[in-house]
């Protein structure tokens, strides 16, 4: 325990070397079976989630190849959504600000928990006897504010590949997994969206518009670290990402330009002209997962905890919003039900497993503050589809 005490200790002084004033949201896969359980990983890490959470997982048992999977997701409550998007595609987009039943119901859910989208997938994740790869998409739009005209619209969207491996020591009969792996990352970011359009609208001068909304497009190369001691039914995780934080560099365009040169024909000789830094977390967590021997093909509980620091110049949050708890409970092998509290936020969730077929739910919230409680939290539903040996 000292050892990683010290460990801690020393990475926290070299990140602090490597601090940088853009500060950059780290690469996040939002999966319905970790957030099911309080979006608990560190301990628990193997087969495909392992591959976005703690390499380790690489070399234990339960691995799996994931020939696809898909997960779609809402921020705010789906029917709301609908109700919105209903209003966009029934009505001439000029005229929608002039709709007062559409700019109220806009209003209330900016207001109350945002409003937004999320979608994730793999083409493929192979998971294995020390082996990790795969590739992953990620999407997240989030709109949020005091009302319609004051409204921000944050879109990030990251293409990475990860390649690892794990190896496992035995100690005195006692598995120890020590794992690492690379994970080069392709960013595309927006300045605030709607907010630019919005405010066109009310002036005289049209000059600016959607197409000419500022996008980031950067590159980097983010290196993961973890370790898994397992004592009998107990285990023990240990995880770093982002190593010493990864320096993402972004070249700056508008939405049009981004069209007409297409993504991957970007200039480099117009230069990275903006950098941020992804910061370094740090995550140690502990599992306990009970043999109940003939009765576990019935019902098999396991339970987790979870700590996770990010380290950034940003604003400390509090010890809550980085705690993490979650339960497991799998009946007949089949169907898992979970649950979890994820920053202090109740999070409820289950799967179904039947041959090569995966489907998983959650609904769950996310503390965008500081503070748990705090009115600044998103609330999210989703559903994952997976081909999965």
């Amino acid at each position: 325990m000292r050892r990683i005490l010290l460990m801690i200790i020393v990475l926290t002084a070299f990140t602090s070397l490597y601090a940088e004033d853009n500060y950059d949201k780290p690469f996040k896969v939002y999966n319905p079976i970790l957030l099911g359980k309080g979006d608990t990983s560190v301990a628990t890490a193997h087969g495909y989630v392992s591959l976005f959470t703690n390499p380790a997982g690489f070399s234990r048992e339960g691995g799996d190849v994931t020939f696809i999977s898909a997960s779609i997701g809402t921020w705010g409550n789906p029917k709301d959504l609908k109700r919105v998007i209903d209003y966009m595609t029934d009505s001439n987009s000029d005229d929608l600000l002039d709709n007062d039943e559409f700019v109220s119901i806009m209003n209330s859910l900016l207001l109350d928990t945002g409003v937004g989208l999320n979608g994730n997938g793999s083409a493929i994740g192979i998971v294995g006897k020390g082996l990790g790869l795969g590739f992953f998409q990620s999407t997240d739009i989030y709109a949020s504010g005091e009302s319609l005209l004051g409204v921000e619209v944050e879109l990030i969207s990251d293409t990475s590949f990860v390649a690892g491996l794990s190896h496992k020591f035995d100690f005195s009969g006692f598995p120890i997994h020590l794992g690492g792996d690379i994970r080069p990352v392709y960013r595309i970011k927006t300045n605030p969206l709607l907010k630019n359009v919005i405010s066109n609208k009310s002036s005289d001068d049209n000059s600016t518009s959607l197409d000419e909304t500022i996008v980031y497009q950067g590159f980097g190369l983010g290196i993961d670290a973890g370790l898994i001691a397992e004592i009998n039914e107990f285990t023990i995780g240990f995880s770093i990402r982002d190593l010493f934080g990864t320096r993402m560099y972004y070249s700056k365009e508008t939405i049009s330009e981004v069209f007409d040169k297409g993504a991957s024909n970007l200039d480099s000789s117009e230069g990275r002209n903006a950098q941020a830094s992804t910061p370094m977390t740090i995550a140690l967590g502990a599992s306990y997962h009970p043999d109940l021997r003939m009765r576990k093909k019935y019902i098999d509980p396991s339970f987790s905890a979870e700590y996770r620091h990010e380290i950034s110049t940003e604003k400390e949050k509090s010890f809550l919003t980085q705690t993490h708890f979650g339960t497991e409970l799998t009946l007949f092998k089949y169907f898992t039900l979970r649950a979890g509290l994820n920053g202090g936020d109740v999070s409820l969730g289950g799967g179904v497993h039947f041959a090569v077929f995966d489907i998983n739910l959650v609904g769950f919230s996310e503390e965008l503050g500081n503070y748990a409680a705090q009115a600044d939290k998103r609330t999210g539903y989703m559903i994952e589809i997976a081909l999965r040996i």
